[in-house]
């Protein structure tokens, strides 16, 4: 007899970490308006004298866009720290131009998301991006994060879902917190690498508690791989899970605090020359702070026809970044360095309703209201690190709410979800060093937003449309006027929300052993904001538009061994110029390939990228590297080595082209020349872990 599609589906999703579909779990709540997740009543009640059944089935699969990353993926993945959980995410690429500690600048579906203004990550329910970092708009910090301690990572690209708020304008990333059941149990590890890393992991997961359940504390230090590299980190995260009545609760806490090197990044003329070594730094010995606490709970309650999910929240931070980027071109006398100390507080709350009216729609109602409180200041530093000026010192205000409402409805094979949400934004800015520029700014945005899905046995075809939102920077409330000379000292645009607007149209096929998917995507911003690093500052653009179209496809040929490859083409270009956007890579691809077979198992992922146009007309260079893992486990030991580059290829992990002055033997040149974070040579690390 022929297996069923739904049957195989339900087999691919169930034994593969590599397949795209999503598995079904009972007590893992849909997001509002999730095509991908109906709702299922599990005791229906009799309202009205009718009783309203849903009846159960394997959701469709996610859209060829979506993924979602299993904790068992994520145990057999190559990677150093949190952040290197997002090159998990296909067609997503970090660099990191300092060293571990500082967020990532992330690249994805055309977008360069600087430290994270175009994608939103959720930790638990809790939004991680910053509002007006002094660093850079939506900052991104995955020090919250221990890998150890994530259960699952669930990818959504571009803006189609209801519950997906600002910064998604690229997409939105959630990670659940949590130790699935086959891996549960205390375990510690330590481990040691080429760079004079030491980690040290503590993680207690009972086995007779829910997967929720997990505390974990990691202790990092690391010399890095080359001058002003080193790195330092103490993390802690736990998350509980309580049972009253029908409510399910899961409190969770998170705290971190890092010290790290700031190398900046090097002029490859000056390479070429021999004033400096590729993996060198002219500011070897400035170093960063980051710390950071996170509480909250999130609740959720479900009967019959209904279902109800609240996520409540409170955050501190401070961050303290002293870097210098451009050596002294700016101040010949003084020196370009730089001092920027960010210090913010917040709470918020979340809440989205499901309510099923009969077996066929499904109503969905979401809103929130979040506050967030800053202080921050840049200050130039001579070399030996006195300030000398202030360029920046701003306390603001920053209330947020939004109102969604959609509903989901199915016909035969045909699923729709449809909807709107309203984002609001009040900012109170205080310029401390000119009060003329202190203002006050609202705005609105709208965002309507429509997917659907469409199964015809083994094949799904996928479509979606919608309006993801960037809120503006808290600065832009009091920023000067068009005619004040001096606009770049608070450059954070215009006080409203930016908007970019998304479709896509894809398709996915799966059988038992195979599953591929191809998407074609298109994305209009109505405004481009570009980081300069001469000025420290975003530089407002006008619009730009995305064309492109990823390609997917996963294998499982043998039990014990799975296959994945991701390739995303992206056309990016400004709409009055048609010049290209800076730093958008317009190919990028990977290969996972992963082995299980008794007590051993292997990963290696291969990553390449073709040259990126950058700023000024340049073009960057062709990336390629290849990271393997391979590990050993006999009853509670379990040894592991990972291999960083195994080729020793060449690549570098970040390109920028701006004017810089370090030699003084040289002449100065405000001249835009090629500027390189080189990537991580070969390496390894060796890690031993006790299970219990």
């Amino acid at each position: 007899m022929r297996p069923r599609p739904l049957a195989l589906a339900a087999a691919l999703a169930a034994t593969s970490p590599l397949a795209h579909a999503p598995r079904a779990r009972a007590d893992v709540p849909s997001a509002p308006g999730d095509v991908a997740a109906w709702p299922a009543l599990a005791d229906p009640d009799l309202v009205g004298g009718e009783t309203i059944v849903v009846e159960a089935e394997a959701p469709p699969p996610a859209p060829p866009s979506a993924r979602r990353i299993d904790g068992e993926a994520i145990a057999a993945t190559p990677r150093r720290s949190a952040e290197e959980l997002l090159r998990l995410v296909p067609g997503l690429h970090t660099s990191q131009h300092a060293s571990e500690g500082k967020a990532p600048q992330i690249f994805l579906r055309g977008f360069d998301a600087v430290h994270g203004a175009d994608l939103e990550l959720r930790l638990a329910g809790i939004a991680l991006n910053e509002p007006s970092n002094v660093h850079g708009q939506g900052y991104l910090d995955l020090g919250p994060v221990i890998a150890e301690a994530v259960a699952a990572i669930e990818v959504r690209e571009g803006t189609f879902a209801l519950d997906q708020g600002p910064f998604a304008t690229a997409g939105t990333v959630d990670v659940t917190v949590g130790v699935p059941a086959g891996a549960r149990g205390h375990r510690a590890t330590v481990e040691g690498g080429t760079t004079r890393r030491l980690r040290v992991l503590a993680l207690i997961a009972p086995v007779d508690r829910p997967d929720e359940e997990v505390v974990a504390v990691e202790a990092v230090t690391d010399a890095g791989y080359g001058a002003g590299r080193a790195t330092a980190r103490l993390a802690a995260l736990a998350q509980t899970a309580v049972v009253l009545g029908r409510w399910r609760l899961a409190p969770v806490v998170s705290a971190f605090t890092a010290r790290f090197g700031e190398p900046g990044v090097v002029p490859l003329a000056d390479v070429a020359r021999g004033a400096i070594a590729l993996d060198g730094s002219y500011t070897p010995d400035l170093v960063s702070r980051s710390s950071r606490m996170l509480a909250g709970v999130t609740a959720r309650w479900r009967r019959g026809r209904d279902e109800v999910r609240a996520t409540a929240w409170g955050s501190g931070r401070r961050l303290a970044l002293d870097e210098n980027f451009t050596g002294d071109l700016l101040e010949p006398a003084h020196g370009d360095r730089r001092l920027q100390v960010h210090d913010a507080h917040g709470v918020g709350v979340t809440a989205a309703w499901d309510r099923a009216l009969d077996a066929r729609v499904t109503t969905h109602a979401l809103g929130g209201v979040w506050l967030d409180r800053l202080s921050q200041r840049e200050d130039w530093l001579t070399g030996d690190g006195v300030p000398w000026r202030w360029e920046r010192a701003l306390a603001a205000t920053q209330r947020f709410a939004a109102l969604g409402a959609g509903a989901s409805l199915r016909v035969g094979q045909l699923r729709l979800t449809g909807g709107a949400r309203v984002d609001a934004l009040a900012i109170d800015a205080d310029d401390r060093l000119d009060d003329t520029r202190d203002g006050a700014r609202g705005d609105v945005a709208v965002s309507p937003r429509l997917r659907a899905a469409w199964r015809r046995g083994r094949l799904v075809v996928h479509a979606g449309a919608g309006r993801g939102v960037r809120p503006p920077e808290a600065r832009a409330a009091g920023a000067a006027s068009p005619g004040d000379t001096d606009e770049r000292l608070y450059d954070g645009g215009e006080p409203r929300w930016t908007a970019a607007d998304g479709a896509e149209l894809g398709a996915t096929w799966e059988s038992a052993r195979l599953a591929a998917g191809a998407s074609a995507f298109a994305a209009w911003i109505d405004r481009e904001q570009l980081f300069d690093h001469v000025s420290g500052v975003n530089l407002e653009r006008d619009g730009s538009r995305r064309l492109g179209a990823e390609l997917h496809a996963a294998a499982r040929p043998v039990a014990w061994l799975e296959v994945r490859a991701d390739l995303t083409l992206v056309d990016a270009r400004f709409v009055v110029t048609h010049n290209p956007v800076p730093g958008v890579p317009p190919v990028y691809a990977s290969v996972e390939a992963r082995a299980r077979r008794g007590a051993w198992h292997a990963t290696v992922v291969a990553r390449a990228m073709a040259a990126r146009p950058l700023a000024h007309g340049a073009t960057g260079r062709g990336q390629a590297s290849a990271d393997a893992l391979v590990g050993w486990r006999r009853g509670a030991v379990e040894v592991g080595l990972s291999i960083d580059n195994v080729t020793d290829a060449r690549w570098d992990d970040g390109e920028y082209h701006f004017a810089s002055h370090w030699d003084p033997s040289q002449p100065r040149s405000a001249l835009p020349r090629l500027h390189v974070a080189p990537g991580r040579p070969l390496g390894a690390r060796l890690a031993l872990t006790l299970h219990h």
